[in-house]
């Protein structure tokens, strides 16, 4: 054999990248992470620098290696999200200052067609980047998933790909898949009381979890930010560790004048 054949016949018999990299189960719903380590302090005062500028066309890059791979993410402020007439109303009803500095859109540098959306907080990017050629990429902050101890530089996000996120338990489910999770026995409940003058109290068949069901103890289940909805991330109060969430309601500013 000679050498041309036994070099491709190496290439051939590889391993992907994917393949020789430590697995690392996040939860039951995500399969693979890894841990971001960059540096934050220049990507903070670099997001300064952006808040302060009147023009809003300064940039952020952030740099960073996981998956195998590089990411070079350059940002500008995202000022199409939110409408300039939208009032942000207080549980009492005092208007209180919107602060959408920390809202963030761009691209990867280098592919074309490349979107990036998401906020920064204290140097930390928070968001998802979208890659024509390696598909969907989700990065979080650590502490919804880490206690806060375990926080650091080497431990500041983690970051998994939309292939890795899972339902394991879309085989136990027998509703249809457009009923909104609702399944024949919960449907047959349903029927019984809008057919009846009685309240039925509803009555699982299974009184156990499931086999399969496992506890993520790193996640503290009592804390609110467990519950959050998927968009709340992306807020600037859902950065800040040790926040006090409130209530807000929203209306147009038109509808806000005395009549």
């Amino acid at each position: 054999m000679g050498p041309e054949s036994k070099s491709e016949n190496f290439r051939s018999n590889r391993l992907p990248l994917y393949a020789l990299t430590r697995v690392r189960h996040l939860n039951e719903y995500i399969r693979h992470y890894e841990p971001l380590s960059y540096p934050t302090e220049k990507i903070h005062q670099s997001h300064l620098r952006s808040k302060r500028s009147v023009v809003h066309n300064n940039v952020v890059n952030i740099h960073f290696n996981a998956h195998s791979r590089d990411f070079h993410i350059r940002l500008k402020r995202d000022l199409s999200t939110f409408s300039d007439n939208l009032v942000i109303e207080g549980p009492s009803g005092e208007i209180e200052d919107m602060d959408t500095s920390h809202i963030y859109e761009g691209h990867l540098v280098g592919e074309s067609n490349s979107y990036v959306f998401g906020s920064i907080s204290d140097g930390v990017f928070h968001g998802k980047i979208v890659s024509p050629h390696s598909g969907a990429w989700y990065i979080e902050r650590a502490h919804y998933y880490f206690p806060h101890h375990a926080i650091n530089e080497s431990l500041h996000s983690v970051m998994y790909h939309e292939n890795d996120v899972i339902d394991p338990y879309a085989n136990i489910r027998n509703g249809d898949s457009s009923g909104c999770g609702i399944t024949e026995e919960v449907a047959e409940w349903m029927s019984k009381v809008q057919n009846s003058a009685e309240i039925f109290p509803y009555q699982s068949s299974s009184s156990i979890p499931h086999k399969n069901f496992t506890i993520n103890n790193n996640i503290n289940t009592g804390s609110s930010r467990a519950w959050e909805s998927p968009s709340h991330k992306y807020t600037k109060e859902a950065n800040i560790l040790n926040h006090r969430r409130t209530t807000r309601a929203t209306r147009p500013k038109e509808e806000n004048r005395n009549t």
